[in-house]
């Protein structure tokens, strides 16, 4: 396997995400297997809180960091999302502020320059059609109940507010947060990424790139990176029949 690409002089590795390998921990394996594919990076991820707290202890991180780096793999970027970002409730946006300076600890224990978040659904509480199903469906069908009374512009500017202080977290950490689009989630196209970014003002926020989220949204890729340009922190790349968000 060519795990380096020269693009225009500058050598990018590649790298593969652990969840393909092995959804769940222990990781341990999985990172063996991903050296031995002949790979250059790792990405790792907690699904929730609970993970981050019970999984990535101290002794875990030292353990997973000195067994990567022996690999001979380098962690490229260190994933989880918080629950309620886009809740208008106090504690809601507490707890979803505590998740992301814990996932910036873990990531920073790993030493690596980068964490991701998916993009949250703009409906707090209320669960999201699975993205995966749409091309085999005749009718996509949303939640019946969906709040219509719910006001999406407190929400979009709530949620910038939390990115704001998402930024602060990570930029005296000294990393960077590539926050993740995902298909009819609050930033589902490189126009909201771009929109965003203006809003917070922070050199800390950019995304992590997936075009496999983006074709649903009908984005054109190419296009797109040019629009994001310095914006772009990370790549996620998949098999993907270029119109849905199937991999």
């Amino acid at each position: 396997m060519n795990t380096a690409v020269d693009c225009g002089g500058i050598r990018l590795k590649i790298g593969c995400t652990v969840w393909p390998v092995r959804w769940s921990p222990p990781y341990d394996e999985a990172i063996k297997r991903i050296a031995r594919l002949g790979f250059k990076g790792i990405e790792l991820i907690a699904w929730d809180k609970k993970a981050l707290d019970n999984y990535y202890t101290r002794t875990k991180i030292k353990e997973l960091k000195e067994l990567i780096v022996s690999s001979g793999l380098e962690l490229t970027e260190f994933v989880s999302t918080p629950d309620g970002m886009t809740s208008l409730k106090k504690e809601d946006q507490e707890a979803a502020l505590s998740h992301f300076k814990r996932l910036v600890e873990v990531a920073s224990e790993f030493e690596t320059g980068i964490v991701n978040t998916v993009s949250p659904w703009p409906f707090h509480g209320i669960e999201a059609p699975d993205i995966k199903e749409r091309p085999l469906m005749q009718t996509f069908l949303m939640p019946k109940n969906l709040p219509y009374d719910l006001d999406l512009d407190a929400v979009w500017n709530s949620y910038v507010e939390l990115t704001k202080k998402f930024c602060d977290v990570a930029e005296n950490a000294g990393m960077r947060y590539a926050l993740e689009p995902h298909p009819w989630r609050l930033v589902s196209n490189a126009d909201a990424m771009l929109r965003l970014v203006e809003h917070v003002g922070s050199n800390a926020l950019g995304m992590n790139f997936d075009p496999s989220h983006l074709f649903p949204m009908g984005e054109t890729p190419a296009l797109a990176i040019l629009r994001l340009k310095g914006r772009i922190f990370h790549t996620h790349i998949s098999d993907n029949d270029a119109t849905s968000n199937v991999h």
